[in-house]
């Protein structure tokens, strides 16, 4: 019964019919609680960018609300969801088999937004990480169209205009035509001080707003719990295990 009860909580707050007054917005996620429509927000990147402390330091105000759900032994996806947003992270790349890609680009398709991470830090990935991003978006199957995407090039030097300018050049020195038709922008950021969220976020946010207005005849994302919303995205169906691997 409490399984159920917690599901009913989780779609009415998605909705706006019910506060949940033990997982209250953080500065980042408040700037999603106003905007009329529910959206599914992923944040994904090769391993070690800063995903996990971008969720757990600036978007979660409440660790236990955290749901992490599990497929092939390594592929996880964190999910947490705040008022009309739930945030799925994941781990992308790192020479997964083909069945995991295709999972992975299943969440990027059902994205409303994406945020992908890069760790500036580290430029010997990249190209990787370039490369996988383009994978996911390219993907007949992946990001659609006008869904907005932030790329946030977390570095302790973040504030360093000429080397963020340097670097934005060199993940973009050959712009994918797969981008051309896409809402983009790139941030420097510090994920673990916070410093540059909040201008990156508030231009995911009005991007977000430009689409739904675009996309105003078109039908709202469905609100479902987030254990089935998760199932639903992942196209579980225990006769057909064998399209995952």
């Amino acid at each position: 019964m409490s399984g159920i009860i917690s599901q009913a909580r989780n779609v009415l707050a998605a909705i706006g019919i019910l506060t949940v007054t033990d997982n209250p917005p953080t500065p980042l996620t408040s700037l999603f609680s106003n905007l009329p429509n529910y959206h599914r927000i992923l944040i994904s990147s090769l391993d070690g960018t800063g995903k996990s402390t971008l969720l757990e330091k600036h978007l979660v105000s409440n660790h236990k609300h955290i749901s992490r759900f599990t497929i092939f032994t390594c592929l996880h996806i964190d999910t947490y969801r705040c008022s009309n947003v739930t945030f799925h992270v994941m781990d992308v790349g790192g020479g997964r088999p083909n069945g995991h890609h295709r999972m992975e680009t299943r969440f990027f398709n059902q994205a409303n937004a994406v945020v992908w991470i890069l760790d500036a830090d580290d430029l010997d990935y990249l190209v990787e990480s370039r490369e996988e991003l383009v994978r996911k978006i390219a993907h007949e199957a992946g990001l659609q169209k006008d869904v907005p995407l932030l790329i946030l090039a977390n570095s302790r030097n973040h504030t360093d205009t000429e080397n963020m300018d340097s670097l934005r050049k060199c993940f973009f020195e050959k712009t994918p035509t797969s981008l051309s038709d896409k809402s983009y922008a790139f941030f420097g950021t510090n994920i673990d001080t916070g410093d540059g969220l909040r201008e990156a976020f508030k231009w995911l946010r009005a991007s977000i707003e430009t689409m739904d207005k675009k996309n105003a005849t078109m039908a709202k994302t469905k609100v479902l719990s987030v254990e089935e919303e998760a199932v639903m995205i992942m196209g579980y169906n225990q006769d057909h295990k064998s399209d995952w691997v």
